[in-house]
């Protein structure tokens, strides 16, 4: 198996940027002792030390079957029977954990909707309108 992924740019300035506001709020509490550890620019994705295993993305979700892989019911827009039912689904992850969200997510999918499964996601049409 082989795993090709690294860190972006943004995925580096979203924890930077907490890192300030976190910092601040922890100053004003005058700890005894203070330390913190942030992915730097520049960093890259190692499996050796524990690191955000929360890795996420892959099958993106979205409202447009040109953009992303599933729809909002975490359905593949090109195989009606096939539902994601993990965190792949989201475009990044910024070191905290998605179980919450995808717990909701998970409730959508099996409970939200009261007539069962979500509708069959239409086939792209002419100009782009659906076909049914």
């Amino acid at each position: 198996m082989r795993m090709t992924f690294n860190w972006k740019d943004n995925d580096i300035r979203m924890p930077q940027f907490m890192k300030a506001r976190i910092e601040e709020i922890a100053k004003t509490m005058n700890p005894d002792m203070m330390a913190s550890g942030y992915k730097s620019k520049g960093s890259q994705y190692d499996v050796r030390p524990y690191q955000s295993t929360h890795n996420v993305g892959g099958a993106i979700m979205g409202a447009d079957r040109k953009t992303s892989t599933l729809n909002k019911y975490l359905q593949s827009w090109n195989c009606h029977n096939l539902f994601v039912m993990d965190a792949s689904a989201y475009p990044q992850n910024t070191q905290y954990n998605p179980t919450g969200a995808l717990g909701r997510l998970g409730l959508l999918v099996g409970g939200g909707n009261p007539q069962g499964l979500p509708p069959q996601p239409a086939a792209a049409g002419v100009n782009g309108e659906a076909n049914r």
